[in-house]
């Protein structure tokens, strides 16, 4: 069972929102704009809205507190290998300010 932890940040006239909710789920759309689906035991699809041009994706094992990867793409997708069974990981897409996000655990 893959336990996932969203962020949801709302920026509006210098106002931050923020959410946080926790659900299992084998593929789950967890923002309007990232869907992150775990695929083999070491290994995450991504995929999200068209909000820009230019994404940098991060990819932080927030179990080891290290960033795994990171990597730019013009691609509204992508996929990740390298994952450790049992840790966190924390998938972030950016193209300039708005930056989306999902944290996964593997299992």
């Amino acid at each position: 069972m893959l336990l996932f932890f969203c962020t949801f940040i709302s920026i509006e006239a210098n106002t931050r929102t923020i959410e946080h909710i926790f659900f299992p789920s084998q593929s789950t759309e967890v923002d309007p704009a990232l869907t992150v689906t775990q695929i083999t035991a070491a290994s995450i699809s991504m995929s999200w809205s068209n909000f820009g041009a230019n994404y940098k994706v991060t990819i932080t094992d927030l179990t080891a507190s290290r960033i795994l990867t990171t990597f730019n793409s013009t691609n509204t997708n992508a996929t990740v290998g390298g994952l450790i069974s049992g840790h966190t990981y924390r998938c972030e897409v950016a193209d300039g300010t708005p930056i989306i996000n999902v944290d996964i655990v593997m299992g």
